[in-house]
């Protein structure tokens, strides 16, 4: 048998193995990088994205980078203007009014649906990421727990076993998620606790406490959101800070 008898199969199935995961190592990390930045806003709302910059900074060719954008794209973080480029998508009051509404009323719908379907397991793994969220607030890890925040909301919508309102809670969530980050810029640790809150609703199956603690999680969220933007409130609504999102009722 000759060397190269040996050698030649391994180095073929080497290569194939090597090339693949390579380029979605670098599509899938390009991806994390791009929204964490712009989650955390360090990317401003409405920024123009310039592609050969991002190539450098992340040393990732353009078709990992085109791939991540495409897919930030969908998740409502970016947008694709034709024969300009991609841009951070905008971030302006009318919008966010628009999703805390959706947010209240379609989330208080979930929880009413997921009270009366949701398992013992479901329960136990809204509990096990709750814990994971203390654990984040103690280190004050801020994009991580609006990430696991994420997680638990889009696992209590889950349970409610209603795959259309999974989808369409899925895209509000992903789209909220710059002024989720906002949300918890202070007061990290009185947001976990509404969390455990909900768990222990969902345990007791008492649906009266469970939809106020839903009202007001989605109150504080809105409130901080209006503390946050304040000065900007007042300057473009005469002087009125009022942000107002109306709660449905029956």
């Amino acid at each position: 048998m000759q060397p190269s008898d040996i050698k030649k199969k391994p180095i073929q199935k080497r290569e194939k193995k090597q090339w693949l995961p390579k380029k979605e190592n670098l599509r899938t990390r390009a991806y994390n990088i791009l929204k964490q930045e712009i989650v955390t806003l360090r990317l401003s709302p409405g920024s123009y994205i310039d592609k050969e910059a991002l190539q450098r900074r992340l040393s990732v060719g353009s078709t990992p980078l085109r791939e991540a954008l495409l897919r930030l794209e969908a998740e409502k973080l970016v947008v694709n203007i034709a024969n300009t480029g991609f841009y951070v998508k905008d971030l302006n009051l009318p919008s966010i009014r628009e999703l805390l509404e959706n947010r209240m009323f379609l989330e208080r719908y979930a929880a009413f649906l997921a009270i009366q379907r949701i398992d013992e397991e479901e329960i136990e793994r809204l509990h096990q990421i709750a814990v994971e969220m203390r654990t984040l607030a103690e280190k004050n890890d801020e994009y991580e727990l609006v990430m696991k925040d994420m997680q638990f909301h889009s696992t209590l919508v889950k349970a409610a076993k209603n795959h259309q309102l999974e989808t369409i809670m899925s895209m509000i969530y992903n789209e909220s998620l710059r002024v989720w980050f906002i949300s918890h810029y202070e007061e990290i640790n009185e947001s976990v606790q509404m969390h455990f809150k909900i768990i222990e609703m969902l345990k007791q199956n008492n649906w009266d406490l469970l939809e106020r603690e839903i009202i007001h999680h989605n109150n504080v969220f809105r409130e901080r959101l209006e503390g946050y933007f304040k000065n900007f409130l007042k300057e473009n609504t005469r002087g009125k800070s009022e942000f107002r999102v109306d709660i449905p009722r029956g």
